[in-house]
């Protein structure tokens, strides 16, 4: 239970906090993405160098989330969401005036280790809002983070155009700092259950595997992936895994329920999520690096970072909008069907792009079918996770969803920036066939996808009659989808 100040608390104030903090959270994990080519040319590195831009804040926000949410609960959620917002200032500051990748990629560590700004800020919501309010204010921020997303996909490129890369981090810098101001100056803090610890052992050795996993996937193409260094690294990743795992299952306090993990449910939709999560940020990397590339290559659109953005627009329009229809689909046509259709949708997305790239028509139309498959799959997964645990679970599954789609994340654009730079021409321009390769892997992905939703236990009626009201269902899937409550 959470200790309370004598002070009130200003719901407008809390509120406008938090969505400050969503809508910097997703433009600073959205921006770079369209942006990352223009980013290598101007850090003076390499395309695959570059990847780490993406990747160490996806390694770092998959690390942070559990345990920032953990030390929220033991400490209060407002201490450690100025602990956060510090780190994304911090971060965002190094990044807005760097101008070497070493350290860049420092400033995103930094970033992604103040991720933890979205469970804390979504539980703060759940513990000051009168309860009738609560699906309310956690639709309407989660809608934002979905829009969020859109817009930093298309924005990119007006910014880096007309003011320079470095804004890419000052804007979300203006706004991560006010957020802080406002929390040590406006909101009080209250002093969390102090009841647990944090798991630092099981901390560690999720940050090491994932560590080792990733080196090995990024630098095997320069390193050769059959070197001693990269077969190593895998190795120890394997090796680190089952330590984790084996120490999760024993722990009398564990950083992620692996009890829960092992529920079939449960286990098929985190699947699901992952590969998901593979292909969502992996898509984000390789499409606008297609279209980047120069003309002159024989392929490729030659795209400015503006325009590559606008190719995105479909797929953030598509993925929006159906993710508003959330509570309309999971109720109309069941919540494993809607992962089924999302999954389909992507696998011909991806392999539509792998075949069909050579006119702009075509991209514009391959990018709505992945919004759609997107905003199917992300909307019913959370819907899935919701339905299938105690509710005085809900917070904490939804969490590991959470965090699973981003370790898949950092999988996805890891491998995909391997794939792109494992075959280069002799002007060091990426072939055709590498990203013709990358789509297919996608599908190949969201093929894998699709077989794990075909497992998902269907519900029985028994599991129906027991269950919340679809609106506080909603309202809780909402915090993982980006849906609202209008269709409640």
């Amino acid at each position: 239970m959470t200790a309370s100040t004598n002070r009130p608390v200003n719901l407008p104030v809390v509120f406008g906090v938090v969505l400050i903090g969503a809508l910097a959270y997703s433009l600073l994990m959205s921006m770079v993405f369209p942006a990352l080519s223009t980013l290598a040319v101007s850090l003076h590195t390499s395309t695959d160098t570059a990847s780490w831009i993406l990747t160490a804040y996806l390694l770092a926000a998959a690390v942070a989330t559990p345990i920032v949410g953990r030390i929220g609960d033991l400490y209060g959620k407002e201490r450690m969401l100025i602990v956060s917002f510090a780190l994304l200032t911090l971060g965002t500051a190094i990044d807005g005036l760097s101008n070497s990748i070493g350290l860049t990629i420092a400033g995103r560590v930094l970033q992604g280790l103040g991720a933890g700004v979205v469970p804390l800020s979504f539980g703060l919501i759940r513990d000051v809002f009168p309860p009738k309010r609560v699906g309310g204010a956690v639709g309407f921020t989660a809608a934002l983070m979905s829009i969020g997303a859109g817009i930093g996909m298309v924005v990119a490129g007006p910014i880096v155009t007309y003011l320079g890369f470095h804004w890419l981090f000052w804007i979300p810098m203006i706004m991560t700092s006010t957020a802080m101001a406002a929390l040590i100056f406006l909101i009080p803090r209250r002093t969390g259950s102090r009841d647990g610890t944090v798991n630092v052992l099981a901390a560690l050795l999720l940050s090491l595997w994932l560590l080792c996993l990733l080196v090995g996937v990024t630098e095997g193409p320069a390193w050769g992936w059959g070197s001693l260094r990269v077969v190593g690294l895998f190795v120890a990743s394997a090796v680190l895994f089952v330590g984790w795992i084996a120490y999760e299952s024993r722990s009398a306090s564990p950083l992620i329920d692996m009890k829960m993990m092992r529920e079939r449910t449960v286990f098929t939709t985190n699947t699901v999520a992952l590969f998901f999560g593979v292909t969502m940020y992996a898509c984000a990397v390789a499409i606008p690096e297609f279209l980047e590339v120069p003309l002159i290559s024989g392929y490729g659109f030659g795209a400015s970072v503006l325009r590559a953005g606008i190719f995105f627009a479909p797929q953030a329009f598509f993925m929006f909008v159906v993710s508003m229809g959330a509570g309309r689909i999971a109720r109309t046509i069941g919540s494993k069907n809607a992962v089924v259709i999302g999954s389909v949708f992507s696998a011909l997305g991806y392999f539509a792009l792998a075949f069909f790239h050579s006119a702009a028509w075509q991209i514009y139309l391959e990018n709505a079918v992945l919004g759609i498959g997107m905003g199917f799959a992300f909307s019913a997964i959370a819907f899935l996770i919701v339905e299938s645990v105690d509710p005085s679970q809900t917070a904490v599954a939804s969490g590991m969803n959470v965090n699973i789609r981003t370790i898949g994340g950092a999988l996805g654009s890891a491998i995909v920036a391997s794939i792109v730079t494992s075959d280069l021409s002799a002007n060091g321009i990426p072939r055709e066939s590498a990203f013709v390769a990358s789509f297919l892997f996608l599908a190949v992905v969201s093929i894998l996808s699709l077989a794990a939703a075909i497992m998902i236990p269907k519900r029985t009626q028994h599991d129906r009659d027991v269950d919340r009201q679809p609106h506080e269902i909603h309202a809780e899937a909402a915090v993982i989808t980006g849906a609202t409550l209008a269709d409640s």
